[in-house]
């Protein structure tokens, strides 16, 4: 299910764009319509493919920002070699020993993991809203490629039609000359005529095969003989509501750019006070550890092994970082200014 806040544009653009009713349904199995040009168009264009697979990498980010605030664990392990020296330079014999550990650490007290948790929220909620936009663009791209191709064609259609009158008027403009009902300038401005409607036919014709080239770039695959044109006395409905400014209104909220451009303003608030915490808060960890080493050696007695379990509270706090995160906050605060323009600009 789409997000809330995408139901009107896309209801908008998709009842704009792909109204499938106001299609001819023929048997011609060649022909094609809006409908299955913008099903082609959104499993072969390249930059809506690109965008999806954007948000999916941008839905695991949600989770990312949940695990930082959950438990993590990791092992150790390590093998020494210890050769000891005593007075007269005799060396005793190497000494090998082996260590295995398991670390579990649970934050308690993380100010900077809670705004990385914030920023990756809205980087998957960004990324929602940035594919909803590319399907979006993808159908008004294949929408306006379909149309001028329609456009190309009725081009076409009136220009031989003009072609064939202005030929008829040529023949008979040649014939009064013959029977000396016409000067020869009536026949040589019927053929100016001529000449100029041919190459309009012409203009007319290689515009279409460009347009239906730029369709085919869209689509990805060869195009049909025709194209299905609108049908007859369509009724196009009336924007509801008919204020401008109501419309302005929903725009500043809904608009998927701006959810976007708000979406980014955020992870750019949660920036500051991330570098914030992480520059001058403490940090509290709950953390467990499991230690085994063999063999074990205290006082000149060997041991098989020694097992080691520790659970305690560990706080660390940031003293001094040769200046950097006073340059790192500026640089933060002016990234966050930046971002509040952009969003005031989107909106």
């Amino acid at each position: 299910m789409p997000p809330k806040f995408l139901a009107l544009p896309s209801k908008s653009i998709l009842a704009l764009s792909l109204g499938a009713s106001f299609f001819i349904v023929t048997p011609q199995a060649f022909a094609m319509d809006l409908s299955s040009a913008a099903r082609e168009a959104l499993q072969y264009d390249a930059e809506f493919l690109s965008a999806r697979q954007q948000a999916e990498a941008d839905a695991t980010k949600s989770r990312q920002g949940l695990g930082l605030l959950l438990p993590s664990a990791s092992i150790s392990a390590s093998r020494t070699r210890t050769e000891l020296e005593v007075d007269g330079g005799t060396a005793s014999p190497s000494r090998y020993g082996n260590s295995y550990g398991i670390t579990l650490t649970q934050p308690i007290f993380r100010l900077d993991l809670y705004a990385q948790y914030q920023q990756q929220q809205e980087r998957s909620k960004a990324g929602q809203a940035s594919l909803s936009q590319a399907r979006m663009d993808a159908l008004l791209r294949v929408t306006q490629a379909y149309f001028d191709v329609l456009i190309a064609q009725d081009t076409l259609a009136s220009s031989n039609a003009e072609l064939k009158a202005i030929e008829e008027q040529l023949a008979a403009a040649k014939r009064n000359f013959e029977v000396g009902t016409a000067t020869v300038t009536d026949q040589q401005e019927a053929q100016a005529r001529f000449d100029l409607a041919s190459a309009n036919q012409i203009k007319a014709r290689n515009d279409l095969e460009v347009k239906r080239f730029a369709l085919n770039q869209v689509v990805g695959k060869p195009l049909p003989q025709a194209l299905l044109g609108l049908r007859p006395a369509v009724a196009l409905k009336a924007p509801q509501p008919a204020e401008m400014s109501q419309w302005v209104q929903q725009a500043r909220k809904a608009n998927l750019r701006v959810q976007i451009a708000e979406s980014a303003a955020e992870v750019t608030r949660q920036e500051v006070a991330r570098t914030r915490a992480a520059d001058n808060y403490p940090a509290i960890n709950l953390v467990a550890r499991k230690s085994r080493t063999e063999p074990y050696r205290d006082q000149g007695q060997k041991f098989d092994h020694l097992e080691t379990d520790t659970i305690g509270v560990e706080l660390s706090m940031p003293l001094f970082s040769g200046g950097s995160a006073v340059y790192r906050s500026k640089e933060v605060a002016a990234l966050k200014l930046k971002s509040d323009f952009d969003l005031e600009n989107a909106r």
